[in-house]
């Protein structure tokens, strides 16, 4: 297929995307403005245990994490877990959004912590895991590259970073090559599973059945040439 040819496809294919990316955002902000009477009964009718995710991604810069702390305070209290989506691309003010109004357990991505050295110890300090993924980072041009993605800077301030895949249909990747780009810079796959395990949303017996599984693996056919980028 020409090149032209594949630009044409792939802008369709984006095009399309938009009225649903719109309509999921109406929906976000439809619902942040509704009344705490309308969330006890959804939680009453145990509609949060049933459907609600345990996550919260979207356009950061036009979606702050701060108007949506009553909304997640209530999903805390109807016992699940936040794990917001933050720091991407918003810089750190995201990240410190999510931490304190949204009361974060986990972060999707949250690389750019990594431009305030503070809170990047504080996020350290506290355990917070970050999952990265780095090939969607690239796709998104969250960063320029992969040789200026902040993962090295943040494993080496002792943040706990699992790698994930963000949307593998939508970003062409899976985990093995999200472990491969994030490998390329001579870090041990193995602490990205131990970071990802000790942050889990599980119960201690599936905890104990993914040990066992990190415990089996064979994390050196992951390891690839420092510098090599895949």
């Amino acid at each position: 297929m020409a090149r032209s040819e594949t630009r044409e496809r792939l802008v369709s294919q984006a095009a399309a995307l938009v009225p649903t990316l719109r309509a999921s955002m109406a929906a976000a902000e439809q619902a942040r403005r509704l009344p705490r009477e309308v969330f006890d009964e959804l939680a009453a009718a145990d509609v949060f245990r049933m459907t609600a995710p345990k996550r919260f991604g979207g356009l950061e810069a036009d979606f702050p994490p701060e108007p949506y702390e009553p909304v997640f305070t209530l999903a805390r209290e109807e016992g699940l877990a936040s794990v917001p989506h933050a720091g991407e691309v918003a810089g750190p003010p995201s990240v410190r959004g999510a931490l304190e109004e949204l009361g974060a357990d986990r972060l999707r991505h949250g690389i750019r912590v990594a431009e305030d050295p503070g809170l990047l110890r504080e996020l350290a300090g506290r355990r917070i895991v970050l999952d990265v993924c780095p090939i969607s980072n690239l796709r998104t041009r969250a960063v320029v590259s992969l040789e200026e993605h902040p993962l090295p800077q943040l494993i080496e301030a002792g943040a706990l970073c699992s790698i994930s895949t963000d949307d593998p249909a939508m970003f062409g990747t899976d985990l093995g090559r999200d472990y491969e780009a994030a490998t390329s810079f001579g870090l041990d796959p193995r602490d990205f599973f131990a970071a990802g395990l000790e942050g889990a949303l599980c119960d201690d017996e599936t905890r104990s059945r993914l040990q066992l599984v990190g415990d089996s693996y064979d994390w050196d056919a992951l390891r690839v040439r420092e510098g090599q980028v895949p």
